[in-house]
């Protein structure tokens, strides 16, 4: 990034900040931070004098609003060419020498009006490396209020002189004759107290200019620790993305020129020194996900998303694979040629290779127990047989409580399995045509064989066929149904509702239970996250059936989320689409 340096004109009082080759901010930040200087500030380009940039104390000047940005100052502000400023203005560009100015004079068009204001201003030119001037940086400090006290000033020494003179011809007349005494030391009775009057205005005067100045002062002391907080809060920035070791870049919108740091070349497989562009770090991403890539970098673009990708990268040196996260955003107006698409890239090969362990684990120690439940299923299933017939009810009801545990072991041994599939990318939809009514009523009259002190009401508005995953879809209803009844032990009702909205199916199941905090509704649907409080530990499960549900809504290209008001219930619902895709 080129050097740029921006000059403040406050009353004694000067602010450069320089933006270096290490510095983070770009052009556009720059311009976002001088929009809240209380100094007007404006930047011209071309000898044109094309409005590029004007604050919000710039434009109250003016009288005018954002919409000049664009425009020629001489044809949008009235007066200027008449006044001279536009000639002045153009003289700089030309030549590219500074022009400076105090308690000058403008007429302004405010109010319907043209009214006179005096003005500190600085006209500086911004000369590029060849020596020729590519912009100007005005800088202006309204002064109207110190003019009108230094011309109530002189009003004061020009009464005094006229009082001065007329003591004169008062001490002639005096000499010259007696009998004018009396009148003289009457008219010198009355300059006396338009003298004292005088006295007090200008008492009252340094009052107000001392206030003024206390202001001043006030003003600069905040511009200072404004920029010292700035300051902090970038080294802060700094400390904590070297700390955490990530790569940091920031892609031009409109030319897409990319700029990268050291550690994401690193990461790409690049050398430090070497150059690179956003083609060639695309390249360094393994087919399976450059396209699904390079699409979400133009629709965040486009869209003004965030953006948030995990993808796998193959070194471009060291040929070495990685896993790595990339989260950005736009920074900057839409409408601006300066927009960036910045963001940082993080390494997460490690944590991959752990979550890959961990899911071959549980997919083995899943599979092991698979088989000895199976078997003790069938065993406790011929128990019960034998016992048909027997009157020894506390042994059919161990019998009977063994094959409810039995069963929830294998309910969460599948959801393990299912979660492992999910990772490994190995399970996949068996889409059929049905009637959602249907299936439901079939999963809500299970539920109540083994539910029965709960009141499951369904609410359906007519026939809805379906096509998706059968087997799945009723999963994530029968997992959310199950739920409702786990964390709504006190309150027995439950409600169903099915409804099509526009080509999407709406499914939504109200209980009237503990309710869910709103901090943890976003969270819900990670895998492995339980809601821990005192109401819940109690309650039974690993955090893995919403992930699930999550999951399989996901792959049917749908939506789940939870409504809830804590100690008066929740409503989960989920929406995917009916019709085959054509």
């Amino acid at each position: 990034m080129e050097h740029l340096s921006i000059y403040f004109n406050t009353d004694a009082y000067l602010i450069i900040t320089m933006i270096d080759n290490t510095f983070s901010l770009t052009n556009r930040q720059l311009l976002d931070i001088l929009i809240l200087s209380k100094d007007a500030t404006a930047i011209y380009s071309s000898e044109d004098l094309i409005i590029e940039f004007a604050n919000d104390s710039m434009l109250t000047f003016w009288g005018k609003d954002r919409s000049i940005i664009g425009m020629e100052l001489g044809e949008v502000v009235a007066g200027l060419k008449e006044q001279g400023f536009i000639d002045l203005l153009k003289n700089v560009w030309i030549s590219g020498n500074t022009y400076e100015a105090k308690d000058v004079p403008a007429k302004l068009f405010r109010d319907g009006q043209f009214q006179t204001y005096y003005f500190d201003f600085i006209y500086r030119a911004l000369i590029d490396e060849a020596g020729l001037t590519y912009a100007i940086l005005h800088t202006a400090t309204e002064v109207s209020d110190r003019i009108a006290a230094w011309k109530l000033v002189e009003s004061q020494e020009k009464i005094q002189r006229q009082i001065n003179k007329e003591l004169k011809n008062v001490n002639n007349e005096f000499k010259q004759a007696n009998k004018e005494l009396k009148q003289a030391n009457k008219e010198l009775t009355s300059l006396s107290r338009e003298h004292r009057a005088v006295n007090i205005e200008l008492s009252q005067s340094n009052e107000y200019s001392r206030d003024v100045n206390e202001k001043l002062i006030e003003i600069n002391s905040e511009l200072l620790l404004s920029q010292r907080q700035f300051e902090h809060s970038e080294m802060m920035l700094r400390l904590a993305i070297e700390a955490a070791n990530f790569g940091t870049w920031s892609v031009n919108v409109r030319t897409r020129e990319l700029m990268a740091s050291v550690r994401l070349k690193e990461l790409f497989g690049f050398y430090p020194e070497q150059q690179v562009s956003l083609t060639d770090c695309l390249e360094q991403i393994t087919e399976e996900y450059r396209e699904w890539v390079t699409e979400s970098i133009e629709t965040a673009i486009a869209e003004g998303n965030g953006y948030d990708l995990t993808y796998t990268v193959k070194g471009f040196h060291d040929q070495k694979i990685r896993w790595l996260r990339a989260v950005g955003r736009l920074i900057g107006d839409v409408s601006s040629e300066g927009l960036f698409f910045t963001g940082v890239v993080m390494d997460i090969s490690k944590q991959k290779s752990e979550e890959q362990l961990k899911n071959d684990f549980i997919s083995i120690v899943s599979h092991e127990l698979k088989t000895p439940l199976t078997s003790l299923m069938g065993y406790v299933q011929i128990l019960q047989m034998i016992l048909k017939d027997h009157e020894d009810e506390r042994l059919t009801g161990i019998l009977d409580r063994s094959k409810s545990q039995v069963s929830k072991m294998n309910s969460m041994i599948s959801g393990f399995l299912n979660v492992s599939r999910f990772e490994d990318g190995n399970l996949y939809l068996e889409k059929q045509s049905f009637d959602i009514n249907e299936m439901i009523s079939e999963i809500i009259s299970d539920v109540s064989l083994t539910h029965s002190a709960h009141h499951i009401e369904f609410v359906p508005t007519g026939a809805i066929m379906l096509y998706a995953d059968r087997d799945k879809v009723g999963q994530v209803v029968s997992n959310l149904l199950s739920n409702a009844i786990k964390y709504a032990p006190q309150s027995k009702e439950i409600t169903v509702k099915c409804s099509l909205n526009s080509r999407n199916l709406l499914v939504s199941i109200q209980d009237r239970g503990i309710g869910i905090q709103q901090e943890e509704l976003e969270r819900l649907f990670t895998r492995f996250y339980r809601i821990e409080n005192n109401q819940t530990k109690t309650i039974s499960g690993f955090g893995i059936g919403l992930y699930l549900c999550a999951e399989i809504i996901k792959r049917h290209n749908g939506r789940i989320w939870a409504e809830s008001v804590e100690g008066t219930g929740s409503v989960f619902h989920f929406s995917i689409p009916v019709a085959r895709p054509e």
